[in-house]
Order: structure tokens, then sequence, then C-alpha cells
């Protein structure tokens, strides 16, 4: 195991007991909300899978930010399951997507799984702090409702970005603040939809089949605004690959810019580019360009090359000069 996975399991303990302590010391203390329509855990979990099924990936570098309607389930735990049960329902149905659907290796669904279980208590406290004695379905309820989604999306956006310090470096201050305010703007829109929602259900709960259609269509926006982002990105990325090839002051210079880019580019780990010899009496020995993993880098080295890059020197194309092989290597 790595020093960065090392890192990251430390981190998911610290989570971890971040979360147990909340729950056994707050939320178990908190009442249950009292109203007539009540949503069971099981139910409220079953919500909870949908919503980590139905995301929305935002890309950075080699690491994703995943947007959900998951303020939906989250919003309709706070008015109509009993904290423990919300809790549990949001834990569990994580778990279960995350494990079954998106198969994240133990590392990512610690993190995210605990991640979660921490969101629904911070969300749990914050509403009943703002709601007070004041009844839930009321203007209370509803500012309660967009405070515990503001503070959650916020907790979130700034643990994910931590873990993304930690594997790869602090990100520039500017991502950080693109990512809390987009996280902040669709948590507010879902999370009204939601309150929309739970007031419709309060007074009668048919009007429930009414939220469906707002709430696709919203899916289906942000699937959309992320794909044009993921396709001008792409655009800037190949016009940036350009003006390296075109601005370097030298071939070193050129190869390892454009290593660093192609890193980025495809989310790797590592970039190399290998040239092989292909003199008879040099074959075996290859020029080796490598960036990473992390900050360690390889500039035109010299090294024994392996018997399968011995064999791309045989071919036809490489008896006039050399052999090239490029790849680029994911975490």
């Amino acid at each position: 195991m790595n020093r960065v996975a090392l890192r990251v399991w430390a981190l998911n303990a610290g989570l971890v007991a971040v979360a147990t302590v909340l729950y056994l010391g707050f939320v178990t203390r908190l009442p249950a909300p009292g109203l007539l329509v009540q949503v069971p855990w099981w139910a409220l979990a079953g919500l909870f899978i949908v919503s980590e099924i139905a995301v929305v990936h935002v890309q950075f570098r080699r690491d994703s930010t995943s947007f959900s309607l998951n303020e939906i389930p989250l919003v309709a735990g706070l008015y109509f399951t009993n904290p423990v049960g919300m809790v549990a329902a949001q834990a569990v149905g994580a778990a279960i997507a995350l494990a079954l659907h998106r198969r994240q290796p133990p590392l990512k669904l610690v993190f995210n799984v605990a991640k979660l279980t921490i969101e629904a208590a911070v969300a749990l406290l914050v509403f009943r702090a703002v709601v007070g004695g004041h009844p839930l379905l009321g203007l209370y309820g509803w500012l309660g409702g967009l405070a515990a989604i503001a503070v959650v999306d916020i907790l979130g956006a700034l643990v994910v970005q931590s873990v993304i310090s930690v594997s790869e470096g602090r990100p520039p201050s500017s991502a950080l603040f693109r990512t809390v305010v987009l996280a902040v703007a669709a948590g507010f829109t879902t999370g009204s939809i939601a309150l929309l929602g739970v007031t419709v259900i309060g007074r009668d709960p048919a009007g429930v089949w009414l939220l469906v259609i707002p709430a696709g269509m919203l899916f289906l926006a942000y699937r959309a605004y992320v794909a044009e982002q993921a396709r001008q990105a792409s655009i800037g990325m190949l016009h940036e690959a350009n003006r390296i090839l075109q601005d370097a002051d030298s071939l070193e210079t050129a190869v390892m810019e454009l290593l660093e880019h192609i890193r980025t580019m495809f989310r790797a780990e590592i970039a190399e580019i290998i040239l092989l010899r292909a003199g008879d009496e040099e074959r075996g020995v290859m020029v080796r360009s490598r960036v990473g993993p992390g900050e360690e880098s390889e500039r035109l080295a010299e090294v024994p090359a392996e018997p399968l890059q011995q064999g791309l020197s045989l071919l036809p194309g490489s008896r006039s000069g050399c052999a090239r092989w490029a790849c680029a290597t994911r975490s």
C-alpha cells in the first residue's frame, strides 16, 4: 500500500469517527418529526439508492465530484422519518448503491459512505436548530431545509477537496470556489423542489406524482450542462497541446510539458514517452521521459529496454531511426 492510500485511509478513519460521534452523541437524542405522513427507513434507503445511481460527475484531474438528487430523499427524511432511521437510511442506501452499482473499491466506498453519513447527521442538527419549536411545514421549516442543504453541500465539497489534496496535491483556490458554488446552487435547486414536495405531501400525499416531471427534467439539465462542459474542456486541452508543441524552445521542454498535459487530459497517474533505438549494437537500450507518479519526473534517461519494447524496435518502421511508444497509466 502506497503512502497516498495510507493517508486516505487515515482520513477515512477520521470521517468514520466523526460520523460515529455525531450519530451516537447527537442524532439518537433527537425526537421524531411527529407529522402524520411517515416514511419508514427502508423506503427512504431505497430513495437514497436511486439518488446515488442518478448522479452527474464533474471531473477534476484524476478525481471526480458527483452531484446527485440526494437532496430530495434528504429533505424527505428531515420531515417524514425519525432521525435514527434517516441516518441509517443514508448510510445503507449509499453503501448499496456505491458497492453494487458503481462498484467502488473499499477505499472510495468507506470515504463516500462516511461522508454521506456525516452530511445526514449535520443536516438533521442544522434543520432542528433553525426550526426550533416552530411548525415543520412552514417558513421556519423551509428556511431550516435550505440552511441544512447549504451547510451539507459546503461541507461535502470541502471534504471531497480535502481527499483530492491528500491524493494529488492542493487544487487551485478558483477550482475549489467553483466546486462549492456549483454544489450549493445545485443543492438549492434540488432542495427547493424537495421542499415543495414535502409541503404538497403534508397537505395531500397523492400530489407527490406532480414532482416526478420537474425532478426528471432537473436531472437531465444537470447531465446536459456537464456534457457541454466536458466537450469544451476537451477542445481546450487539444488547443493547449498544440500551443505547447509550437511554443517550446527545445525538444526536452516540449516532451516534458506535453507529458504533463497528457497526464492531466487523460487523468492518468503516469505519462511517458519511450524512444527505442534501432541499431543492432544499441538494441536493448531505450530513452524514456516520464511524468508521475506525483511530482516525480524523468527526462530523456537511458534505461534497459524490456523484451516487449525490444521487440518493437524490430518493426519495419523502426529500421532507419527509432520506434516510439507512449502511454498514460491511470491510478
